[in-house]
């Protein structure tokens, strides 16, 4: 929380998707909570919105406004602490969420019956510090929430198992419809604790039935919700994910990327959850115990693991982008921990000393990630967005809309604007010079299509049939490795 609120630098997102919803949680506030529509403060000199700065599949034009993909659950809980507290409030919400899902852990590993309550803890530190949860604590996402919630349902269904109450499973379906709320995405696990179940124990139908009830009434509501807000049942954010298409070579890329790339894999970025893999060796040592229950629930556990990371890899439409672990798998994480423990009073020597091993490099790794946060905020992001927030320019040109959600943190307060080739930014300059607007600022992103043009374009006159535009290049400033800023002065020269 001390990272989050104190030491990582303000104003900067890691990714395009944090700059994104905090966009939608400031139009949600400004909107009095009636909408989250976004705005265009240069509509004065682009009536037709063909420079708006935001394009899809961050946001779509629907009706004529133009709204976020994301759905709005996470941006309304977000809202209340940014209220309150600042941009610092914006973090609350996933770094209670990863200090609860800590604390439900505790409580699912008791409910297992794993060791003593002193080593349990251990356990739960190492979950806290050793895996990506820690990391995405640190972030504007609603990934923990996510771990949070589907954590909370795992547990209730194992007290489900455990004594046989129906209102464990209810209160279950409760949890996981809620969370599809939040992110549409966590059906899935819904499908994997429902095949689960199916082949876990007694009463399967009833359990299944049971679990399914309100999730399904959820899931109906927020389509009832979709088409009263947005006028289709589905949202943009799941039509967007129903359109990918990425193809049977694209998923054999894509599972390999979530579970063995550098900086994404599950295994090597988790190396912990390598535990899952020896299922028959796990199973088959839980299968002596002397107590049904924690047999049935652990083989649910597994079982849910399992079946979450191929059904994510079946469904995922990309790899996750920019992330530091796999973020689409992060609620199968405390589940692998809880996996780890029951392995480890299992194991014999030798998997109690793999288990030390993969749990060193673990943490190892995990620090790393919380270093490279630290240096992509402070040396790569904050330079651009201070620079953008004091250089006394109003409108900003933007060769993607990458940067201009990056640098989001500015949006409210400058015009943004969005050129997809050197000559739409002259036509913006000039635009803005017949509004009596001298002056425009243009940033240059390294791996943007346009990029070099601004350097031979230092001075440039650009003709038509009345007019000449003048460009008087006044400051160049190289803020970051990505980013360069350039500032220019304008005018307009009859012909």
């Amino acid at each position: 929380m001390i990272l989050a609120l104190l030491v990582l630098p303000r104003d900067t997102f890691f990714t395009c998707d944090n700059g994104m919803k905090y966009i939608q949680v400031v139009y949600l506030v400004e909107n009095g909570f009636c909408s989250d529509r976004i705005p265009y403060a240069g509509k004065f000199i682009d009536p037709a919105e063909k420079y708006f700065p935001i394009i899809p599949p961050f946001a779509y034009r629907i009706g004529g406004p133009t709204y976020p993909q994301y759905p709005l659950l996470f941006a309304v809980l977000s809202a209340v602490p940014y209220i309150i507290f600042g941009f610092r409030g914006l973090y609350i919400i996933p770094v209670f969420s990863g200090v609860l899902s800590s604390v439900m852990l505790l409580r699912l590993l008791a409910l297992l019956e794993v060791a003593d309550e002193r080593k349990r803890s251990l356990l739960v530190i190492f979950y806290g510090l050793g895996t990506p949860v820690f990391f995405y604590s640190l972030l504007f996402w609603e990934h923990t929430l996510s771990v949070l919630l589907f954590l909370t349902a795992v547990f209730l269904i194992c007290r489900g198992i455990e004594n046989g109450g129906r209102r464990w499973f209810l209160a279950a379906g409760l949890v996981i419809g809620f969370s599809i709320w939040a992110r549409f995405e966590n059906a899935v696990y819904c499908l994997a604790c429902v095949v689960s179940l199916l082949l876990t124990g007694r009463g399967r139908a009833r359990r299944v039935f049971t679990l399914c009830l309100p999730v399904a009434a959820s899931v109906l509501l927020l389509f009832l919700f979709n088409r009263c807000y947005y006028g289709m049942f589905l949202g943009p954010h799941v039509i967007q994910v129903l359109r990918a298409r990425i193809g049977a070579a694209g998923h054999l890329r894509l599972a390999a990327g979530l579970l063995f790339a550098p900086v994404s894999g599950l295994l090597l970025m988790c190396p912990f959850m390598s535990i899952v893999g020896a299922g028959k060796i796990l199973l088959g040592r839980v299968a002596g115990d002397e107590k049904a229950g924690v047999c049935s629930m652990v083989r649910f556990i597994y079982f849910t693991t399992v079946i979450s990371i191929a059904v994510v890899i079946l469904t995922a439409y990309n790899d996750g982008g920019t992330q530091w672990g796999p973020r689409y798998l992060l609620p199968v994480l405390p589940l692998g921990v809880a996996l780890l423990a029951v392995a480890c009073r299992r194991g014999g020597v030798v998997m109690r000393s793999f288990i030390v091993v993969v749990v060193s490099a673990s943490i190892i790794i995990s620090f790393l990630g919380i270093g490279m946060l630290y240096g992509r905020k402070a040396r790569d992001l904050y330079p651009a967005v201070s620079w953008i927030k004091s250089c006394g320019c109003e409108y900003i040109v933007f060769s993607s809309t990458y940067p201009v959600l990056e640098m989001g943190a500015a949006f409210p307060e400058k015009t943004y604007f969005l050129a997809r080739g050197f000559g739409d930014f002259l036509e913006i300059a000039a635009r803005l010079r017949k509004a009596g607007i001298g002056e425009v600022a243009a940033c240059r992103w390294e791996e943007g299509s346009f990029a070099e043009l601004y350097e031979r374009h230092r001075d440039h006159e650009v003709e038509n049939e009345r007019e000449t535009l003048l460009l008087e290049q006044e400051d160049r400033c190289r803020v970051s490795r990505d980013y360069t800023f350039y500032r220019w002065k304008t005018a307009l020269e009859a012909r």
